[in-house]
């Protein structure tokens, strides 16, 4: 592929030697891709170190059959200030990137994730409290959508008949799709119940959401279930159990 201009957010960096980093980015145009930045690690009065999650343009010297690229003239386009300073929405942002480390293999390009990853951290800058756990459910939905394995809130499993989303509904992780509220008792599916507030703001309501944070960290986790268990994520989701520590 030569030499490529692009736009990425950084997932991870690792120090390397004495002022470099390896670095693994999502990109618009190829995807995951992981490689070494030169000299990022060098202290400048007049320059904002390079971090995770920041948005960067940067210049990338691809080689074919190599899993580590260069990476050069990075320019930062956004380091999202709010995220930067908040504990919860750090971990919340955290969360989001190690499903795409997890599920995403490098060098498959998916434009439709790096504009979902834009918007959910632009997203992320103006919730608070519990609306950060409800853009890491749709972040975690859609992405499972986008590779294939989108949920269906439509119509129950077992009756067949629509779901009314009021009511709530019962995650049938192994098949994709819901319960309704009656056939999702008569299962006994208490740990994958999704409640009717919960199913409207996956929909898009504006109503506020509020939830204790046990509930919030059971509805993660089973968000968390549903991508493991359809994208075959063996290792478990360290990011998880910090959302989890901080939220006590």
């Amino acid at each position: 592929m030569g030499i490529q201009k692009t736009r990425a957010v950084i997932l991870s960096m690792l120090p390397y030697r004495e002022s470099s980093a390896i670095v693994t980015l999502y990109t618009n145009e190829y995807g995951r891709v992981n490689g070494i930045a030169k000299g990022v690690r060098k202290r400048s009065k007049n320059s904002l170190p390079l971090e995770r999650g920041f948005l960067i343009d940067l210049i990338l010297y691809i080689k074919q059959g190599r899993d580590l690229h260069t990476l050069a003239d990075i320019n930062i386009c956004d380091y999202y200030p709010e995220i930067r300073g908040d504990l919860y929405k750090t971990a919340i942002r955290d969360a989001a990137f190690e499903l795409l480390l997890k599920s995403v293999m490098a060098s498959e390009p998916h434009p439709e994730l790096f504009s979902l990853l834009q918007q959910f951290l632009i997203s992320l800058q103006s919730t608070d409290a519990t609306e950060n756990f409800a853009l890491l459910w749709k972040f975690y939905l859609k992405t499972a959508g986008f590779l294939g394995f989108a949920v269906r809130l439509d119509s129950c499993r077992c009756c067949g008949r629509e779901i009314l989303i009021s009511e709530g509904g019962f995650l049938a992780v192994e098949n994709g799709c819901l319960y309704c509220s009656k056939c999702g008792v008569k299962r006994s599916l208490p740990e994958t119940y999704i409640q009717g507030t919960v199913l409207q703001k996956l929909n898009g309501s504006l109503s506020p959401l509020k939830l204790p944070s046990d509930e919030l960290i059971r509805l993660t986790r089973l968000a968390v279930s549903y991508c493991s268990f359809h994208m075959d994520i063996r290792p478990e989701f360290k990011s998880l159990k910090f959302i989890e520590q901080i939220s006590r």
